[in-house]
C-alpha cells in the first residue's frame, strides 16, 4: 500500500475566511475531526480542528461567526502524495500531530489527508496479513486471531 491508497482523497476543506460554526458544520457533516484551511489555489495554508473549536473558539468565548483563519493551526506540515507510509507516521510521531495534509509535490495543492486513524487501519490491515500467512504455514488457529 502507498500513502495515496491509505489516506483519504476527499477532504474536507474551507477558504481562511470561513467561520467557526461553517467549520464545526463541516466536520459535522462530513463526520471528520478537521477541516483543511486551503487559498485560492488549493494549496493548504491551515488546518482547524475539532480540538481547535473548543479551546479557542468555545473555550475563550469566541463567537461563532470568527474566521477559521484566527483560530486554525497555520503553516500545518504536509507531507507529498510520493511519501512512504513510514514517512508519513514518522511525520505524526514527530511533530505529535494527528493529521497530516497531503500535497501534490509539483504545485503543492491539497490531494488528501493522512490521519492517526489511517495509520492504525493500516497496521491492523497489515498484522491480519501476516497472521494468515504464519497460520496457514503453522497450520494452527494464529491465521484467525486477527480475522476481520
Amino acid at each position: 500500500m502507498t500513502l495515496a491508497d491509505s489516506m483519504n482523497s476527499s477532504p474536507v476543506t474551507c477558504p481562511p475566511d470561513a467561520s467557526v460554526q461553517q467549520a464545526a458544520r463541516m466536520m459535522g457533516q462530513n463526520r471528520v475531526g478537521s477541516v483543511v484551511v486551503v487559498d485560492e489555489a488549493g494549496r493548504p495554508v491551515g488546518i482547524v480542528t475539532d480540538r481547535d473549536l473548543a479551546v479557542r473558539v468555545v473555550g475563550l468565548g469566541r463567537s461563532g461567526d470568527t474566521a477559521v483563519s484566527e483560530v486554525m493551526t497555520a503553516e500545518p506540515v504536509t507531507i507529498a502524495v510520493t511519501g512512504s507510509l513510514a514517512d508519513a507516521v514518522r511525520q505524526l510521531a514527530t511533530r505529535g500531530c494527528r493529521r497530516l495534509p497531503v500535497v501534490d509535490p509539483t504545485d503543492r495543492r491539497l490531494v488528501g489527508v493522512f490521519s492517526l486513524d489511517d495509520a492504525l487501519l493500516e497496521t491492523i490491515e497489515n498484522a491480519q496479513a501476516i497472521a494468515r500467512v504464519v497460520g496457514e504455514e503453522r497450520g494452527d488457529r494464529l491465521s484467525g486471531l486477527f480475522a476481520g
